[in-house]
């Protein structure tokens, strides 16, 4: 399978994962009280973060923002 991407759809993805990853490094905490906030309230369970929760939440950040420079060597629809 080969993937094929529009320049919009590129550029799309690309902006969407470096928001992604900037607000995962800037707010690891905000979004570890949003999860525990939808945990509670959709799935009617306790989130209990640990001490490295905002490591992961960092890491995932990092991640995403990696992913920014793969997404420009996806080849383009003709």
């Amino acid at each position: 399978m080969e993937l094929r991407l529009t320049r919009t759809e590129r550029r799309v993805l690309a902006v969407g994962a470096l928001l992604n990853g900037l607000a995962h490094l800037a707010f690891p905490g905000l979004l570890t009280d949003l999860v525990r906030m939808v945990y509670d309230a959709a799935l009617d369970v306790s989130f209990v973060p640990r001490d490295e929760t905002d490591r992961r939440v960092r890491a995932l950040g990092v991640l995403s923002c990696l992913l920014v420079p793969l997404l420009f060597l996806v080849p383009l629809e003709e």
